[in-house]
């Protein structure tokens, strides 16, 4: 009766043979309703003894105390292990932990397949027990943006629930660049151009189409790539003619890679000077230099040719040239050094080159490291004040998606005592490349209450941040007194011990476990009964206490007879559960027992608290009452 149910197939009744002057055991397999509630209930037991020789019944009730624990939650995280790239598998790592009062058993997890991620392996993972575990997982992402991947989590007899695991997929940054060769084009010429295309992070399959409107593409037109790996630039040749008909102009060449694109203008002049301008590297930083060079050629000799270079940055050489002579179909190179300032706002930035009074333009894309903060994980994210705990880890995970290096990146963490450096400085982070930075938060210094967990990340061009909550919850203040009599050398004495919970919180499940020394013992009955079981048993479960309330039990102890009079202390390990916390609380208290020559009937006081320790066990519950 109460919460329980019957089990598969199994009888909710069981017959067993008593014989004389013994006992025996009879066992009822039966499960907990899913629909039950958590706290205590009683359950009936209905008891019919058969005398076998003459038939007689006799029949009663006996009541027993259920404890039914809290309901399971999970909590997951899903962290990757590499790069991600939609469409190709991938491999992640599923950390898993427990929440809730209860411990699951017999765990089964099952990846079920969304509409942004397809799990290829494992398909299933079966734990005996679990209270924290890191699963590795090879998946198929099916796009860049929010990724959410749901879990099929099965424990005790048949109980699931499905739990998601999210995770941020950065989309990538592509760079397309184009050289020009020759630097000149006129009417019916042939030109070559250099497409250069590069990504800050890995990238899938691309298709890549030249469009040029009023020309000719001869070849190149069309290119299929595999994929751009991170920082590894793909280059490949397009060959463009300029129709012997076409006017002087600048005509536009569209290049675009899957949703990017680029848009290249080429200069058609039939006159004798041509201008062309290059910026290396095209993609700069704050605080990198830029070589810029100015390729000039004519097909008639000029002379006397005046360059200038100006610009928004900053001119470090070559910012003015003089040419006596520039011979025909012979170009010349100037070269001009430029320094971006290091407090520059990222954005695309001129470079003007005059030559004999008229202007050309080249550009540099100024470009800052974008680091986005994934998120703050604290492990765990719910403790107790003061626990056996030492710390909780906080692991922050970031990434650059912008298309240089990040430079001058520090990282710290606030909101929380923290073990060690609270800042870590990284230097460089390179573009699309994750790192997951490991904080030690102080769980002894923590008093209960939310605290704001934050990260915050710094570099040279930008600023981002991210935190989590992380909950201390009360710790329950259980205050132990006792009472010894008759502790004399080679005497049995009896130890009465009363926990009583000063608040602010309910103390679950609370055990004491006896820890065996030379002076006490714990006395062993000569005969075999219930209550004789009970009390040579070193683990006592004494249930919930709520604030308020108190519970003793007795110990019989043999007190060794080889001891001179003095006082001895017992050493007693209570632990119990609170709501919301994965680790149980656990402290050790020490009874002085004073062992006289002659008998003590009464001694009392309180106990005195040890170091904490962490211990488990299962007992007798004994008995209980409000104050």
């Amino acid at each position: 009766s109460g919460p329980l149910t019957q089990f598969a197939n199994a009888s909710l009744s069981c017959a067993a043979y008593i014989p004389p002057h013994s006992n025996s055991t009879c066992v009822i397999p039966a499960q907990v309703s899913p629909a039950a509630s958590a706290g205590s209930y009683t359950v009936g037991l209905n008891v019919t003894y058969t005398d076998l020789t003459n038939n007689a019944t006799v029949s009663f009730q006996k009541n027993a105390t259920i404890y039914v624990l809290g309901s399971v939650d999970f909590n997951l995280a899903l962290v990757p292990q590499g790069p991600v790239v939609p469409g190709i598998p991938a491999y992640f790592q599923l950390v898993i932990s427990t929440g809730g009062t209860a411990q699951p058993l017999n765990v089964t997890i099952t990846p079920l397949n969304t509409s942004t991620i397809s799990i290829l392996s494992p398909k299933r993972v079966k734990l005996p027990v679990l209270t924290q575990a890191q699963i590795p997982i090879e998946a198929v992402v099916g796009s860049y943006g929010s990724i959410a991947a749901s879990f099929k989590i099965c424990y005790f007899n048949g109980l699931c629930l499905i739990k998601n695991a999210t995770l941020y997929l950065p989309y990538p940054n592509l760079a397309i660049n184009v050289f020009q060769n020759p630097p000149w084009a006129y009417p019916g010429s042939i030109i070559q151009l250099m497409v250069v295309l590069a990504s800050n992070q890995p990238v899938g399959p691309l298709d890549v189409s030249i469009e040029a409107p009023g020309l000719e593409v001869l070849e190149g037109g069309e290119m299929h790539l595999p994929g751009l790996a991170a920082g590894m630039p793909v280059n490949f040749t397009a060959v463009v003619e300029v129709p012997s008909t076409a006017s002087p102009g600048t005509y536009p060449i569209v290049i675009r890679a899957g949703n990017y694109s680029e848009v290249y203008e080429l200069s058609v002049d039939p006159s004798a000077l041509s201008v062309n301008v290059y910026a290396n590297p095209p993609v700069a930083y704050p605080g990198s230099v830029v070589q810029v060079s100015t390729v000039l050629s004519s097909i008639a000799a000029l002379r006397g040719v005046n360059v200038s270079v100006s610009t928004p940055l900053e001119v470090l050489e070559g910012s003015s040239f003089y040419l006596p002579l520039l011979p025909s179909g012979s170009p010349i190179t100037l070269t001009s050094v430029v320094k971006v300032p290091d407090n520059i706002t990222p954005g695309i930035y001129p470079i003007y080159i005059s030559v004999n009074g008229e202007t050309y333009t080249a550009y540099v894309h100024v470009e800052s490291g974008q680091i986005v903060v994934q998120g703050v994980a604290l492990e765990p994210p719910e403790v107790i004040a003061g626990g056996p705990l030492p710390y909780i880890k906080a692991v922050v995970s970031l990434v650059n998606t912008g298309l240089v290096p990040a430079r001058g990146v520090v990282v710290s963490l606030s909101g929380a005592p923290v073990i060690g450096n609270s800042t870590v400085d990284l230097g460089v982070l390179p573009p699309g490349q994750p790192v997951q930075i490991p904080f030690l938060i102080n769980a002894s210094a923590l008093g209960p209450g939310e605290s704001v967990v934050a990260a915050q990340v710094s570099w040279l061009g930008g600023s981002a941040s991210a935190s989590s909550t992380l909950t201390v919850l009360p710790k329950a203040d259980l205050a132990v007194s006792y009472s010894v009599e008759g502790a004399t050398p080679g005497s049995t004495a009896v130890l009465t011990l009363t926990i009583e919970n000063k608040g602010p919180v309910e103390a679950k499940m609370v055990t004491l476990q006896w820890t065996p020394n030379q002076v006490f013992q714990i006395h062993t009955p000569s005969s075999s009964t219930p209550t004789a079981t009970l009390l040579e048993s070193g683990m006592r479960v004494l249930g919930d206490i709520g604030p308020g309330q108190s519970v003793s039990t007795t110990y019989l102890l043999d007190v060794s007879d080889k001891v001179p009079p003095g006082v001895y202390y017992a050493t007693i390990v209570i632990e119990w559960n609170e709501t919301g916390s994965p680790v149980p609380a656990v402290e050790t208290i020490q009874v002085p027992i004073q062992v006289s020559s002659s008998i003590n009937w009464l001694e009392v006081g309180p106990a005195i608290a040890a170091v904490v320790v962490v211990a488990a066990g299962v007992a007798l519950y004994l008995s209980r009452r409000r104050k």
